[in-house]
């Protein structure tokens, strides 16, 4: 085996699997990826043309990169990190031929590796690390061969004028293979076992390491600095675009993880779907839904620390109908908070800060503890169908039987608000034939809730779903859809049936949140993906206050299911273990290696039980000591964290320069002793020029004797070995006396 062409091989491959590694965390644009593996492969491929490259030109390269680097860092650090470790690794594997520049690509492909880790937070990130360990095994070993090839060349250059080897490596090609019984063998069964299980213990070390170590903010700073090509936009929006709106393309990226609350220790039976809402858009322009200026100024804010908020259910609720979920939030996708219609009271995981609209019952996160948010939110369901129309009759009286407290006065909607709630722009596009078309689907309707019914009715008995409508002309997109086409999505759908609500005198609003009939049955929750962002139609019907009214087909609502039982399968099983993953692994915090702690620590409390006194509750106090003057003023620990950084930093530059220039006290010594020495190396090329030359298994006092043994006259011999023996082992100088008998040795020598 040739270890330099393996070891560039090797190297390589793990240059480009580092590289795979943010690849797969969907960071970056195919435009790039492709031409960055294209490089690759080109280097590959054509190493020998591209090694033709002069040295200036690779200089000029560096310093446009370099400067391109500054420039971009300051508004896209992800991207230069990304994109300029990939050049530096193109560069070295065209130039590596030294140990050192192995060792740069080897270290340039780790960072890579722990960037990725830091924005990745899926179980395939784990495929990609023990691959790319299994990768970096050999290829530590190859260039442990290749460093101990280049030493063994040195030391026969070294050795050349002054004997000969009795074996001499680097005059034929190293074999790490087995020559025969008796032959050389490097990679032998016991060395490969030998290997494994040194991989074996540590990676249990790793996991001992990752338990105990505490858990610092690294991945918040590595995402707070992420700015690549193309960052996750979730399908979740504060705004929904009537007109205009282009084809929608699903997008498969996880937001949430739902769980049923478990009641009395058993899970209850999932629903068939779950339905999340989110915000509320009561203002239309006549292009777009938003919220409306009336429900900003209501704004109630609230610090949520470890407590309970309730909230007030916008409707006429049933007691015995109310669901418990927890919810585990990915907060880059997107900042508002989600329950199904509607939040009665939320508690939250840790310290956060929210902002509540009691207007458009709508709640999102402005402070929170980490990327993922874990929030615990009881909601009470909307009534039945059988239970509204019971009451048709009491809201059809509500103008002769409120006195007599037949309808609670809190369902009344005032006018002042109803007029808000009704409002649509006097120059809208076909304003008078939207307006003909909601009086001909309410014609003959007795009650607000059965004009709300037919309109209802109108959009799931005479639409279609569909992901790319029609393309109309600006300003006409509604009444196109609603007159002509009747073909689009869930946005479009709620946009018109909100606005034929209100041109039918119904207080109506569009609410943006999400659909999910994905449910995992391995480990009980509901995926929520971007892909099930959803938009439908809240109605105010007096008497009974907000209900939902979904325009959407309902077959346009399920997930396709897999077209494999058995992949179908896997995938749940893989998610599951995704869910483990990030649960435990990534999102692994302080709180949770304290519990572990504490748990390991009741555990042994129950095992012995007379034991002394208790370790962890005293580390636990010492802690919450150190810890009270940091909570007690942040700015002051996060500038003390920053000092202490940059102490290290500096003092690993100090360190390096010192090493470069040769003024580190261990080069020092080792160069002092080297320069105390030379005069023997200087007695031994003399030697050699009279044909006596040293055997590497000879010691100096050896070979001393089999040259005095020849050549007696040459007395001093002995003397200036023992000398060497002084000065080499025992670190002291050579006297003037001994100095003088060495210069009149060497004298002698020479002629």
């Amino acid at each position: 085996m040739n270890v330099e062409r393996d070891l560039r091989r090797i190297a390589g491959l793990l240059a480009c699997w580092s590289f795979t590694s943010l690849v797969v965390t969907g960071q970056l644009t195919w435009l790039t990826t492709i031409l960055i593996y294209a490089l690759f492969a080109f280097v590959f491929w054509q190493r020998r043309l591209c090694e033709r490259i002069a040295p200036m030109v690779w200089r000029i390269a560096n310093l446009a990169v370099f400067a391109t680097a500054l420039a971009c860092a300051r508004y896209d650090l992800g991207n230069t990190l990304v994109y300029g470790t990939a050049y530096l690794q193109l560069q070295q594997i065209i130039r590596a031929k030294t140990v050192r520049d192995y060792s740069w690509l080897l270290m340039v492909s780790f960072f890579q590796l722990v960037l990725a880790g830091a924005v990745s937070s899926e179980l395939s990130f784990l495929v990609i690390v023990i691959i790319y360990l299994a990768v970096g095994v050999v290829a530590i070993t190859l260039l442990t061969f290749k460093r101990g090839q280049t030493e063994v060349e040195s030391a026969a250059q070294r050795l050349a004028g002054l004997g000969t080897p009795v074996f001499r490596v680097a005059d034929r090609e190293i074999r790490p293979v087995s020559v025969g019984r008796s032959g050389l063998v490097m990679l032998s069964r016991p060395f490969l076992l030998w290997t494994a299980g040194t991989c074996l213990a540590v990676a249990l070390l790793s996991v001992l390491f990752f338990i105990i170590i505490p858990r610092l903010a690294v991945r918040k700073t590595f995402m707070s600095l992420r700015a690549f090509d193309s960052p996750a936009v979730t399908g979740f929006s504060d705004q929904v675009y009537a007109d205009g709106i282009a084809s929608i393309q699903k997008d498969r990226t996880m937001v949430m993880w739902v769980w049923m609350e478990k009641i009395g220790g058993m899970s209850p039976v999932p629903p068939p779907a779950l339905r999340l809402r989110g915000v509320a858009l009561d203002a239309f322009n006549g292009s777009r839904w938003f919220p409306g200026p009336w429900a900003r100024t209501q704004a109630e804010m609230h610090m949520l620390n470890w407590s309970q908020r309730h909230f007030r259910v916008p409707f006429a609720h049933q007691i015995n109908r109310s669901i418990s979920l927890v919810i585990e939030q990915d907060m880059h996708q997107t900042k508002w908070l989600f329950a199904p219609p509607f939040l009665s009271h939320i508690e939250v995981e840790g310290r956060a800060q929210v902002v509540f609209n009691p207007e458009t019952h709508s709640i999102h996160a402005v402070n929170y503890p980490s990327e993922r948010f874990r929030y615990h939110v009881h909601s009470y369901v909307e009534p039945t169908p059988a239970y509204i129309v019971s009451r048709v009759a009491a809201a059809s009286r509500l103008q002769t039987t409120f006195e007599d407290g037949d309808v609670a006065s809190e369902w009344i909607m005032p006018e002042k608000l109803k007029k808000l709630y009704t409002l649509l722009p006097e120059n809208m596009f076909d304003r008078k034939r939207l307006q003909s078309l909601a009086d001909q689907i309410t014609l003959g309707a007795q009650t607000p809730y059965e004009k709300a019914l037919r309109i209802w009715r109108f959009f799931n008995e005479s639409f279609t779903y569909s992901l790319t409508p029609e393309p109309a002309p600006s300003g006409s997109y509604i009444s196109h859809f609603l007159l002509r086409s009747r073909s689009g999505h869930c946005e479009l759908m709620a946009s018109g049936m909100a606005i034929l609500c209100r041109l039918a005198d119904l207080p109506a609003r569009v609410v943006n949140g999400f659909y999910s009939t994905e449910y995992n049955s391995y480990q009980h929750f509901f995926y929520v993906r971007q892909s099930h962002a959803h938009t439908w139609v809240e109605v105010w019907l007096d008497g009974f206050g907000w209900l939902t009214f979904d325009p959407t087909p309902p077959s346009a609502l399920h997930s396709e299911p897999a077209r494999f039982l058995l992949l179908s399968y896997l995938i749940e099983w893989w998610d599951s273990w995704t869910v483990l993953w990030r649960r435990y692994v990534v999102d692994y915090s302080l709180a949770d290696q304290s519990r572990f702690f504490w748990r390991m620590r009741d555990l042994w409390i129950t095992r012995y039980p007379h034991r002394g006194p208790d370790p962890l509750a005293r580390w636990f106090d010492a802690r919450h000591w150190r810890n009270t003057p940091r909570e007690k003023s942040d700015e002051r620990s996060y500038t003390w964290h920053g000092l202490s950084l940059a102490g290290l930093v500096a003092a690993w530059v100090i360190y390096r320069r010192q090493r470069r220039n040769g003024t580190s006290p261990s080069r020092q010594r080792r160069k002092a002793v080297s320069c105390r020495v030379a005069f023997y190396a200087q007695i031994l090329a003399a030697l050699a020029r009279h044909g006596w030359r040293r055997r590497p298994d000879q010691t100096p006092a050896a070979f001393a004797r089999a040259v005095l043994d020849t050549r007696p006259d040459w007395a001093e011999l002995a003397a200036a070995t023992e000398t060497y023996y002084r000065v080499r082992y025992a670190g002291h100088l050579p006297s003037p006396s001994e100095r003088e008998r060495i210069e009149a040795l060497l004298m002698r020598l020479r002629h």
